[in-house]
């Protein structure tokens, strides 16, 4: 399922075979890696073909929508954005999202993670989506508030990729909620 979503400002697609090198660029920040889960740093030309390829599954098993964001002007690759753990049955996925620190601070995250929850209550119409975040990592929550999602818990000791063990802020936004902030 090849989507294409756009804002104002930004392209969010899957990247295509000839996008992993610029991809290998953007990602390639110890920075990023410090503030995920799964994050491989360095992020080398082989982890940009993986994730790429993994974007191939067919339709009806897909439980993973990942995409980058590119700016619009440019079409350099600023981030990436996704629907993971997609359970139809149940209308839930989680939501991640990274910006290359080169372009922290522009408000590329919040928008690319707005345009995606639109597309996962409007298209794929589930009724939940949650988010996650270290708790000393003060942008991703910022980024988490401004689309309307609400503090849910903390789940202590979870593994960062650097293997330290942090507190993990969870995040959650119904399809009620969404909808009522789209009315304002």
């Amino acid at each position: 399922m090849f989507v294409i979503l756009e804002t104002e400002r930004l392209i969010i697609r899957p990247p295509l075979m000839e996008d992993a090198p610029m991809l290998v660029k953007a990602a390639n920040w110890p920075a990023i890696a410090r503030n995920m889960e799964n994050f491989p740093s360095p992020f080398r030309m082989s982890d940009a073909l993986d994730w790429i390829e993994s974007m191939r599954l067919p339709a009806p098993q897909l439980t993973e929508m990942k995409f980058a964001v590119f700016l619009g002007e440019t079409n350099e690759i600023v981030g990436g954005v996704a629907l993971v753990d997609i359970n139809r049955k149940n209308g839930s996925a989680e939501l991640s999202y990274w910006c290359t620190p080169a372009y922290w601070g522009n408000g590329y995250a919040t928008e690319a993670s707005k345009r995606l929850l639109q597309y996962a209550f409007e298209v794929l119409e589930l009724v939940v989506v949650r988010a996650t975040c270290f708790a000393d990592n003060t942008a991703s929550r910022r980024v988490m508030e401004k689309i309307g999602m609400t503090f849910r818990g903390t789940q202590r000791k979870s593994l960062r990729s650097s293997g330290a063990l942090e507190d993990l802020l969870i995040y959650t936004i119904t399809l009620k909620d969404w909808k009522r902030q789209q009315e304002r």
